[in-house]
């Protein structure tokens, strides 16, 4: 019996690079775009036409070099600072269209007159190693041989063996797996220092919980006792409002009274002041009945002087009339023929 096999021919692999756009870029200052179809793909040109600046725009847009490695101080050197009448631009951009194993890859990296850049990746703004991470396998990745300049290839074929082993794995597209291996191993040694760490911060939090546990006894005893201390301090201001207000029922039951004693005090004030002011009355009319009764004493006393001064007087007229009445009782009823010398001198002085 026999078997019979065809042998099919290899597939082949679709090329990395599908197009790349150029506007802003070196001397590109106008929108280029230069697609790489199947097979061999030259870029053909005088000195100064712009060859190497394709390459240079490849490698910067996939972060294989740095401005300085360039032929560019920064980064905004890299742009179109204006030739052939054609003004300065604000900014360069370079745009790659790849085929990966894992599909199609459209990468975009720009940079502005102030220094700032951004790339995008599939029309997401991304990180550098976003892109980086992306390219990995293809060649353009970090450590690939897809674009290499003059001067370039000895340093690749005298590489120490770690470095050539990287351009190998590269070239080969295992960079990736590596790179995920090596990726997997650090987060793996990071994993086994979090553990560590975290077997001591265990430690530390079991201490602590036992801690925060006597803590939180504690602070419950002292949450029910100062609930309780509450519950008393409330029952003694509640036990000091119930005094306060018989207290004040008190001192407004006296003040009640007070102004009732107030007001018949007034009363009587009242009434004691209107006797005090009869009183008065009658004390100015008692004094002037007694100055009154002073006058009419003083007269009196007058009149009695006067009465016993004329009653003296009366009794010395009444003497000296008795004295005259026997005198005359004495006299002779006939007179004499003459008088006598003495009886005229007596009668004399008796009628002087």
């Amino acid at each position: 019996m026999t078997r019979s096999s065809t042998t099919q021919p290899p597939t082949p692999q679709p090329h990395i690079l599908q197009a790349i756009t150029l506007q802003g870029f070196k001397s590109f200052a106008d929108r280029t775009r230069l697609e790489f179809g199947p097979g061999v793909s030259a870029v053909i040109g005088p000195n100064g036409s712009g060859k190497s600046n394709v390459v240079e725009a490849i490698r910067w847009a996939t972060h294989g070099a740095r401005a300085r490695e360039l032929r560019a101080g920064r980064g905004s050197e890299l742009i179109f600072h204006g030739s052939g009448g054609k003004a300065p631009l604000g900014l360069a951009e370079v745009g790659l269209e790849l085929h990966t194993p894992e599909g199609r890859v459209n990468l975009l990296r720009r940079v502005y007159r102030d220094g700032t850049g951004e790339q995008d990746l599939q029309g997401r703004p991304v990180r550098a190693r976003d892109i980086q991470a992306a390219l990995r396998g293809t060649g353009l990745g970090p450590g690939g041989l897809a674009v290499i300049g003059q001067g370039e290839v000895s340093g690749v074929v005298q590489a120490e063996g770690r470095t050539l082993l990287g351009y190998v794995q590269e070239a080969a597209g295992l960079s990736r797996a590596v790179a995920a291996r090596q990726e997997t191993e650090g987060r793996l040694r990071e994993a086994d220092t979090h553990l560590e760490r975290l077997g001591l911060l265990l430690n530390e939090r079991e201490t602590a919980l036992e801690r925060l546990s006597r803590a939180a006894e504690d602070a419950r005893i002292h949450r029910a006792l100062s609930l309780r201390v509450l519950t008393l301090e409330d029952a003694l201001k509640r036990e000091r409002q119930d005094g306060l207000r018989r207290e004040i029922a008190q001192a407004s039951a006296e003040a009640a009274a007070a102004e009732a004693r107030s007001t018949a005090l007034a009363a009587e004030v009242q009434t004691a002041a209107t006797a005090v002011e009869n009183a008065r009355e009658a004390a100015q009319t008692a004094r002037a009945r007694r100055d009154a009764f002073a006058g009419a004493l003083d007269a009196l006393r007058a009149a009695r002087d006067a009465h016993a001064q004329a009653e003296r007087y009366r009794a010395h007229l009444q003497s000296e009339a008795e004295v005259l009445t026997a005198e005359r009782t004495s006299l002779p009823t006939t007179p004499p023929a003459e008088p006598a010398p003495d009886l005229a001198a007596l009668t004399g002085t008796a009628a002087a």
